[in-house]
């Protein structure tokens, strides 16, 4: 069981290394968009309750909310970073298709 385990990461690893290195930001801005969507949506759950007069300061879904929020906001910096990255690195890198097969 251990192998299969190892072999499926190995196999995730590469589709991740194939498909996101020249794009950093379609993978960290989605789970960065995501994340922030997220907390956005319980911070409006908040938000309506606490215009309904209940109190929200000592619930754990405030902190969830900013948490989420904030994780959001770096993930999609770090997507930023690592394009700025790839583009300094590699300036005339092109990516090429095979037109045909011989």
């Amino acid at each position: 069981p251990g192998v299969y385990l190892r072999r499926l990461l190995d196999v995730a690893a590469f589709f991740f290394l194939a498909k996101f290195t020249e794009k950093p930001l379609r993978f960290f801005g989605l789970v960065g968009s995501l994340s922030f969507a997220a907390g956005a949506v319980a911070g409006a759950v908040l938000l309506v309750e606490r215009l309904n007069g209940q109190g929200i300061a000592n619930r754990p879904l405030l902190l969830l909310a900013v948490l989420l929020v904030a994780l959001g906001v770096q993930l999609m910096g770090l997507g930023l970073v690592g394009e700025i990255i790839v583009h300094l690195r590699a300036p005339h890198r092109r990516a090429y298709r095979v037109r045909e097969q011989v």
